[in-house]
């Protein structure tokens, strides 16, 4: 320790942070807690004759798997000599209590995730909405091919929450019917069937076969779900595919390997500035060398790289190179090397690039404003309606530049836009999401759709709360019999008869009749504290505003497994797999 104080100066990294002592306290006890309440059946079962030190035992082989679990570490950890050294030094008692067998560890593990699934399936069946799925595919370094699925809901205290579920491998082809048998496994294991709720995901086929299998499947056992109106679009991948439109409209099959032939070379080059500059950075990857001879010129930065399934990989490579350290590099390179000869960039064409990272900047802002676990439904038409007003300001002023070939990539955008965002009229949760924020209503949709749209739109919104909420509510009028008194007198029957009569307002119009509130930030929680008073509507609210509006969360969960699947874990089946994530997922959000 005093050579830690006196060479390196690490005195003051010793005690733990405030925040981080805090958040391992919690941690340590939430295991204390979970282990008083399942004690008794443990002792029972496997302890008759417990002490304390025993119960320390679990504690600490809980503790220790869930480290395991939130780390992507190995089950080979408690072998390891060094690990088991460090452990000796820091606390002898507890190296004596942790198994050796990998084994031991794996039966702990099973026994946290059959337990955190047990209360994992009560957290769902008690929710205060349905249960809204977002879910993908995705395969491993050790090639399994298995789907994660994601529950969205709010719990019994009020609070949104999005929970795994499932990593499981698909057998066969990843067709719809297969992917369908997975989900009804997963949503029967959870009991949770009756609860289902809206789907989000990407716009590929084989989803649309998947929730057709489905709907047919819950109709065999007499539970109504149309999947039709409860398939939703990821508005990430719709962004995705608005931008890749503009930019790779009249070259739709471009190869992004890194062994790109003469061939591939010349149509990147038929792009134009952007496919020159992907060329570029392709060139200067291919080596070690050629990295390093870059990076001397740009300041040690490294090359940023495009991706064709990643539009804002596009954004991040143009911003970049338009740095202008960066730029003399790319400089230097093109026009030291003879062959990026024909990749050579004129001044007009930097001019290019900057112009189109100046035009997909609104669509890094919109993602950036619109993802994580809190971004759900009511930013979706908002968000399209913004990029839909941007490509046609946009193209206004390209056509002032006279330039047809942006005013061309703009409107192949522009129409796959609006190609998806006339598929939200086939599900009114869209509108109901934003109508029912208390910050806009309809005067959202005043300022920005004809009447004739806000007519139309009014008239779906209110059938469907009549046809599937209002029954659930009471109305002014039941209200107001139910708290005035009954007249006992002549005179007090006349004057009340004198008086205007009550009229029949629901809890919908009610809500429309408020005025907005335009401080309220997250509508949510609002809807949940307005419960008293809109006891209908405030159901139909939680309902939809508890809806994802993109589907990223799968592609968080793939990050995870990804750690957890290294070449080293090549023989990891895929129900370690889906019990390491679900872990994961489940203590994150206790």
């Amino acid at each position: 320790m005093d050579h830690l104080s006196r060479i390196h100066q690490l005195t003051e990294i010793l005690p733990l942070k405030d925040a981080k002592r805090k958040r391992a306290d919690n941690d340590i006890q939430a295991s204390i807690a979970r282990m008083k309440e399942v004690g008794e059946r443990i002792r029972s079962q496997r302890l008759t004759n417990a002490s304390e030190s025993e119960i320390d035992l679990l504690i600490t082989r809980e503790l220790f798997v869930n480290w395991l679990a939130a780390d992507s570490l190995p089950f080979s950890l408690c072998k390891s000599r060094a690990f088991r050294t460090f452990l000796q030094y820091i606390s002898p008692a507890t190296n004596d209590l942790l198994p050796e067998s990998d084994t031991t560890i794996r039966q702990d593990m099973l026994g946290c995730y059959m337990q955190l699934k047990s209360e994992t399936k009560q957290r769902l069946q008690s929710a205060l909405s349905p249960i809204h799925i977002t879910c993908d595919l995705w395969t491993s370094s050790n090639r399994l091919g298995l789907m994660g699925v994601v529950a969205y809901f709010v719990d019994e205290d009020g609070v949104l929450r999005n929970l795994t579920i499932a990593l499981r491998e698909i057998e066969g082809s990843h067709s719809g019917e297969n992917m369908a048998k997975i989900l009804w496994d997963v949503l029967s294991e959870y009991q949770i069937l009756t609860k289902l709720g809206y789907f989000t995901i990407d716009n590929a086929s084989n989803n649309d076969a998947m929730l057709l299998a489905l709907e047919c499947r819950l109709q065999e056992e007499g539970i109504e779900w149309d999947s039709t109106n409860h398939r939703l679009r990821c508005n990430g991948h719709i962004i995705q595919l608005a931008v890749g439109a503009f930019l790779f409209g009249r070259h739709p099959n471009l190869s992004d390997s890194d062994d790109l032939t003469r061939e591939d070379i010349a149509q990147w080059r038929q792009l134009g500035p952007l496919g020159k500059l992907h060329n570029i950075v392709v060139w200067v990857q291919r080596s070690p060398q050629r990295m390093q001879a870059f990076k001397k010129d740009s300041g040690g930065k490294a090359p940023k790289r495009d991706n064709n399934t990643r539009w804002n990989s596009w954004f991040e490579m143009l911003d970049w190179s338009l740095k202008p350290e960066l730029h003399l590099a790319i400089e230097k390179v093109s026009f030291s090397e003879k062959d990026l000869y024909n990749d050579r960039l004129t001044d007009a064409e930097w001019a290019v690039l900057a112009k189109i990272r100046d035009f997909l900047q609104p669509f890094k802002d919109t993602t950036m404003a619109t993802q994580g676990r809190t971004a759900t439904l009511e930013h979706v038409l908002p968000s399209m309606d913004f990029l839909l007003q941007h490509f046609e300001d946009a193209k206004t002023t390209a056509i002032e530049d006279n330039d047809p070939i942006m005013v061309a990539c703009i409107e192949t955008g522009w129409a796959k836009l609006n190609h998806y965002y006339n598929l939200t009229d086939r599900s009114p949760v869209y509108i109901a999401a934003i109508v029912l924020n208390p910050k806009w209503k309809f005067e959202y949709f005043t300022g920005i759709w004809t009447p004739g749209w806000v007519e139309d739109a009014k008239q779906q919104l209110r059938g469907f709360w009549q046809e599937h909420y209002q029954s659930k509510g009471v109305s002014t009028e039941t209200v107001t019999t139910a708290i005035t008194p009954t007249p006992r007198n002549a005179y007090q029957a006349w004057i009340n008869s004198k008086l205007a009569p009550v009229d029949c307002v629901d809890e919908y119009s009610r809500y429309l009749t408020d005025p907005t509130l335009p401080h309220i930030v997250d509508a949510l929680p609002w809807w949940v504290q307005q419960r008293g008073q809109y006891p209908a509507l405030g159901t139909m609210a939680i309902d939809i505003l508890s809806i994802p509006g993109m589907s990223d969360e799968p592609e968080r969960v793939f990050s995870g497994a990804r750690r957890t699947t290294t070449d080293f874990r090549g023989s990891l089946k895929a129900s370690s797999i889906e019990m390491l994530e679900c872990i994961k997922s489940w203590r994150g959000s206790s």
